[in-house]
């Protein structure tokens, strides 16, 4: 047989590494802090070194308590200056009528190679009616995805809509481009603040199709009121087809002034080919402990764990909800991620997201969303959705254990193609293995050799995409880049 080699990588004393995903979560509790200055507030930040040019992603969620005629303002930065209307800006946390509610702020920034900070902070100058002071309870989450993973894997896009109105009948809000990918899925998150006049309801919409369609999945905002900014936060994925190329946010307002066009969206939406899996949930909570939504994960390597909830509440009367996740066998909320009051007839719901970054080993794990009515004996209804993504632990190798491969080549046999992966002779193998990840961390093709130090691994049935191959030989680790056409 004649081998054709096509790419052939030699490692000798020391594996390169590759450019890994990283992540970070920071948890942000800054109680009565006074927020009407003329710099914004800095809660807190977080610094990544990056290894390379790639995408930075950052989630502020939370809930905060304003003083009665007061609104502020949250959002991420690069730098600890406040920029104000910059495309993915601020979410706006609250309104008068509202003394605590959630908030949801995100965007992405395309970076270089080196340390890069991402601050969070806080700024009060839209109403200064009340005291000035405010308490701030969330999380703040960084994800740096690297480019040679595919510069499409986490894209943002903040933007700014003023004045709109509902008329057309197509009801498109605003079009984006959808990025190329090779996954079957393309998802999309979405933190919005939208503004009305009183007495406007309106409904939302992802669509791959300009015109509304009430069989599809949408979101009811509810009524709003005069220049008070109303939240929303959703999540949705769509199959993917060769032919699309648009994605379009709808809206369609059912109540209200359907002539002005005193209507506003200061919004940020992240397109991610990365979703491991999408929850929808919709559930009935009282003054108990509830499990909303939950999911089994199960891995075979350590790394972090990515999860999502968004979702919307709405009662008949006035009262208070705790969220929160647990991944033990208990029926309590151990992580409060959420706390929120106000549900009033006039506003009829109340838009909420939380993200936690948690570790994960080897093994089958449990997770629970969990919920619980408080100031109030009747029930709240609860739905929304649990977006979980996997970042496998980067594996680093020192010059002193590095394993020493010969060889990583792929040749052409009849009708398949054959990945051979040989250890660096006179290197002695008691045993050899190999592992073929894809990028959102699941592996695909796992191998083992006794004693030749030699594995010939058929990689005919890989979709077209970027792998890591992570070699074991006794103990020992390198990884490899592997791209399968």
């Amino acid at each position: 047989m004649k081998y054709f080699f096509t790419g052939i990588l030699i490692i000798l004393a020391l594996c390169v590494g590759l450019a890994q995903r990283l992540a970070e979560t920071k948890t942000i509790n800054a109680q009565n802090v006074y927020l009407r200055t003329p710099m914004a507030l800095l809660l807190d930040s977080i610094e990544l070194d990056l290894p390379s040019d790639g995408t930075l992603w950052s989630k502020f969620d939370g809930y905060a308590r304003v003083s009665n005629g007061d609104v502020i303002t949250l959002a991420t930065h690069l730098t600890p200056y406040w920029q104000a209307n910059d495309g993915n800006v601020s979410t706006y946390a609250l309104d008068s009528a509202h003394f605590q509610k959630a908030f949801s702020h995100s965007r992405t920034w395309k970076v270089e190679a080196g340390k890069q900070k991402v601050y969070a902070m806080a700024h009060n100058w839209t109403d200064q009616l009340g005291t000035g002071y405010a308490d701030v309870s969330g999380r703040l989450t960084v994800v740096f995805v690297p480019n040679e993973e595919g510069a499409n894997i986490q894209n943002g896009l903040g933007f700014y809509i003023y004045p709109f109105d509902y008329k057309t009948p197509e009801r498109v809000i605003k079009r984006f481009e959808v990025p190329q990918g090779s996954e079957k899925y393309f998802c999309v998150s979405y933190d919005g603040s939208h503004y009305g006049l009183t007495g406007d309801r309106i409904e939302y919409q992802f669509s791959k199709d300009t015109l509304w369609s009430s069989a599809e999945p949408h979101k009811d905002l509810g009524f709003t009121s005069v220049y008070k900014s109303r939240n929303i936060s959703m999540q949705t994925c769509f199959e993917r087809d060769e032919n699309d190329s648009q994605l379009y946010l709808l809206g369609n307002k059912t109540a209200g002034n359907l002539n002005t066009k005193e209507n506003a969206v200061y919004s940020n939406l992240v397109f991610n080919d990365s979703a491991n899996d999408i929850i929808k949930f919709e559930s009935f909570v009282q003054s108990k402990d509830t499990i909303i939504g939950s999911f089994d994960f199960e891995t075979d390597v350590k790394g972090k764990l990515l999860i999502r909830t968004t979702g919307a509440a709405s009662a008949a009367d006035e009262g208070g909800l705790l969220l929160g996740m647990t991944n033990e066998a208990t029926t309590h909320i151990l992580d409060t991620a959420i706390v929120m009051q106000s549900y009033t007839q006039g506003n009829e719901k109340e838009y909420f997201s939380f993200t936690r970054l948690v570790d994960v080993i080897p093994g089958k794990e449990p997770f629970h969303i969990m919920a619980k009515r408080v100031g109030n004996n009747s029930g709240l209804l609860l739905t929304g959705e649990i977006f979980y993504q996997f970042l496998p632990a980067p594996i680093v190798s020192s010059s002193e254990d590095a394993v020493r491969v010969q060889s990583i080549s792929l040749f052409p046999n009849p009708g398949k193609q054959v990945l051979n992966i040989k250890a660096k002779k006179p290197q002695r193998v008691s045993e050899m293995s190999v592992y073929i990840f894809d990028t959102n961390g699941r592996m695909w093709i796992e191998d083992h050799s006794a004693e030749s130090g030699e594995l010939l691994i058929n990689v005919s049935q890989l979709p077209t995409a970027l792998y890591h191959v992570v070699v074991q030989v006794d103990g020992k680790y390198t990884t490899h880049n592997y791209i399968h056409e």
